[in-house]
């Protein structure tokens, strides 16, 4: 079936761009800016900033957002429910009434006759949504019956420019005595003055191994790349790069990737442990790992993705990150932890086999047909045997299901049959 998928749907209606004309300061704030000076402490400024926040917003945009996320079980069923959702709105008629029934709303009538109906292709579709403002009348795309309003009053939907509170500031002296406070916020902790690209901690923010720790080193978040789906052996997995531009140095990130068993303490295998720098990078890595980088929407925001290639089919690996700095500190560790599919089952051998039993069970049975069935069903694997279940009893079942003619021909207590039950009860795996 494939790795879930997810789609995300956002329509806006009713927009208006505001941008600041004129600036007025309140009473309590203009005072406070009045006792502010160049010789002001960096503790005094930056209890200024907690209280009054560092920015002011110039520029925004309001209005209603209707955000929906669309949770399907597989890619194939995304791409089959959009193959019907084309054919069925283009025979109600033209491409305009195509453009009036927005896919969302084609997948929420069908989850609607669900109730009322067995339609197993939209089984396991699920839609979550979420409302900023109100839906006008006017546009058909966010329109939900009873939640439309013929005027409905804009909310604010993004900030598209902020101007730091310190341009407001007249004397020169305080302006920058602010701004220095302000940089040391946001990138030394507070605890610290910035210098250039790095941060000049304050002696009281050392470790306790003597090195300065003011600037903090953020956690990297490993997730699954988008762009490859994972397959039975293949999985791709991708972060973006957590470098600050001012402040500590990230040296290198530590990817630790190991097979989980599910019945022992995991604790008691570490896996493998990749520099991404020396081991991968520099091309010293193995023909089953391969990594490489890119840019996202940013061009200045770099994402680091690896492929593991040799994976094993339906199996639980749990991968760790964690990013190292110049001075050796680590991140905090970010984990993904997933199951492998189950290996491609070729269908028309699985119907070969299926044939190839019936016949072996056909009529008298001796001992030697018998170890034949044995063996052959001993060869294949849980999905494979799933399948050749399926097409057993598609085609013999009236001459008995498939499990109970196995335990008949191969014994109850046979591990075959025994696999049987598993399978069955777990849906093709096991």
């Amino acid at each position: 079936m494939g790795y879930p998928m997810v789609q995300q749907w956002r329509v806006r209606s009713n927009l208006y761009r505001v941008k600041l004309s004129t600036i007025t300061l309140s009473a309590g704030f203009n005072n406070v800016l009045k006792i502010l000076t160049r010789e002001s402490s960096r503790e005094e400024l930056l209890s200024f900033i907690q209280h009054y926040g560092s920015h002011y917003i110039a520029e925004a945009l309001y209005g209603s957002e209707l955000t929906c996320i669309i949770h399907f079980p597989s890619k194939k069923v995304q791409q089959q429910l959009w193959l019907q959702y084309q054919k069925e709105t283009t025979e109600l008629g033209s491409k305009k009434e195509l453009r009036s029934m927005p896919f969302i709303t084609y997948l929420s009538g069908l989850l609607t006759a669900q109730m009322l109906s067995d339609d197993q292709l939209i089984s396991g579709v699920e839609i979550r949504c979420e409302e900023k403002g109100r839906c006008p009348s006017t546009c058909h795309l966010c329109r939900r019956p009873g939640k439309e309003q013929l005027s409905p009053t804009p909310v604010l939907l993004e900030i598209n420019h902020v101007v730091p509170l310190y341009t407001l500031i007249q004397d020169n002296g305080t302006k920058e005595a602010f701004k220095s406070a302000l940089m040391s916020s946001y990138w030394c902790s507070g605890k610290g003055d910035v210098i250039d690209d790095w941060c000049r901690c304050d002696l009281s923010a050392f470790d306790a191994s003597g090195l300065p720790n003011c600037s903090p080193l953020p956690q990297p978040v490993l997730r699954l790349s988008p762009t490859v789906e994972p397959s039975s052996t293949v999985v791709s997995l991708e972060w973006v790069d957590v470098q600050p531009a001012i402040g500590t140095k990230v040296s290198d990130y530590i990817l630790q990737h190991k097979k989980v068993d599910e019945y022992t303490d995991t604790d008691l295998y570490t896996g493998e442990f990749l520099s991404f720098a020396d081991d991968l990078l520099s091309g010293l890595g193995t023909s089953c790992v391969a990594a490489g980088r890119s840019h996202g929407e940013v061009p200045e925001v770099s994402i680091y993705s690896v492929i593991f290639k040799c994976l094993e089919p339906d199996g639980l690996y749990k991968f760790t990150l964690y990013a190292v700095d110049t001075r050796g500190r680590h991140s905090e560790l970010s984990t993904v932890t997933l199951r492998t599919a189950c290996p491609l089952v070729d269908d028309n051998k699985a119907e070969e086999i299926a044939d190839k039993i019936y016949n072996l069970y056909n009529g008298y049975t001796s001992g030697k047909e018998q170890q034949t069935a044995y063996n052959t069903l001993m060869e294949v694997s849980a999905s494979m045997l799933f399948r050749v279940q399926h097409h057993y009893n598609s085609h013999y079942e009236k001459f008995g299901d498939f499990v109970w003619r196995s335990e008949d021909e191969l014994g109850p207590r046979s591990w075959t049959t025994g696999r049987l039950y598993t399978v069955q009860e777990a849906g093709g795996r096991y």
